[in-house]
């Protein structure tokens, strides 16, 4: 006959002879002490159980042997003189007054306290996924066509690197590259190699298929990045697509936080970047133009700009 034991220690499943009952064992798995208990009594923790007869504590260790992880939060409502969790909330009280954890693992009481937190949160988030995502993305930097601000430098060109016929330099095309191919738009001034400033274009001139926004074809689309990340995008585009793309931002991101009386420029912010669209004019033609902002890389890029007159 065997004894089956589970080790409080680590939740381990033991099986000890009948003949070791009553003397001391060691864990194999974690290398506890244990007594074994009687063979009669079938120990402090017995091995197998109905789960409607088995305690918190033995489905937790049969959860922890099993290598999971698990929180149990009890309320004591008699410590509110309530009857029910539903009264408990209707009421508004701080359910931490008869509030008891049991985990998997041993948790301090902050621990505990963060772990809470956190299921709170979830808890909330599960119950209002759409507000849950507009937080989530308040605190996320604006993205084109998944270029997210603050990539690097040498993802953007692993990302979209591709041989370009007639070059010697793959796409996309960078103005640390050599200065053999001069294209005026990439800005290829020597203070803005010794600012950390590098433009980019995802496009050669040679190229007849320019990217889109929202269907619309950019006429230039430059990507710029500082010390090797990311810091904004803009995008110039026909005057007579302004319609089509800003519909497309009002449904992607919804109301603009910002627009001028007459709705030729609207403006989109987050938690640390900035969304910004302008209209241009059909005759005299003039592009419109979107740019998209890291805000705190574009005022350090700003700030390291030449002085009118200086280096240009």
């Amino acid at each position: 006959m065997t004894i089956n034991v589970l080790c409080k220690a680590c939740g381990f499943k033991l099986e000890i002879p009948g003949e070791f009952a009553g003397k001391r064992a060691k864990c194999g798995n974690c290398g506890e002490l244990f007594r074994v208990p009687a063979a009669s009594t079938g120990g402090a923790v017995a091995a197998m159980k109905p789960l409607g007869h088995a305690t918190a504590e033995e489905m937790f260790l049969e959860l922890r042997r099993r290598g999971g992880a698990g929180i149990l939060a009890m309320i004591d409502l008699s410590q509110y003189g309530l009857r029910s969790l539903a009264d408990l909330l209707d009421a508004g009280e701080h359910a931490s007054l008869g509030l008891t954890v049991l985990a998997t693992e041993r948790l301090t009481a902050e621990q505990q306290e963060r772990l809470l937190a956190v299921l709170a949160d979830g808890v909330h988030r599960a119950a209002n996924p759409k507000e849950a995502a507009e937080h989530d993305a308040y605190y996320e930097p604006f993205d084109f066509k998944g270029d997210p601000l603050g990539m690097t430098l040498a993802e953007f060109k692993q990302k979209h690197a591709r041989e370009v016929p007639g070059h010697p330099h793959p796409a996309p095309f960078c103005s640390d590259q050599t200065g053999a191919f001069r294209v005026a738009e990439l800005m290829t001034e020597p203070w803005y190699k010794s600012a950390g400033i590098v433009h980019a274009r995802l496009e050669y001139p040679s190229e007849n298929r320019p990217p889109s926004i929202a269907g619309v074809e950019t006429e230039i689309l430059i990507y710029q990045f500082l010390d090797g990340r990311l810091y904004q995008i803009s995008a110039w585009f026909p005057a007579g697509g302004f319609p089509q793309v800003s519909g497309a931002l009002r449904r992607k991101y919804g109301p603009p936080s910002e627009q001028s009386q007459d709705s030729s420029r609207l403006v989109w912010t987050r938690m640390a970047s900035t969304l910004e669209l302008c209209n241009g004019r059909i005759s005299p033609a003039e592009p419109a133009s979107m740019r998209i902002c890291y805000d705190d890389l574009l005022r350090e890029a700003t700030a390291r700009k030449p002085d009118v007159g200086g280096d240009i």
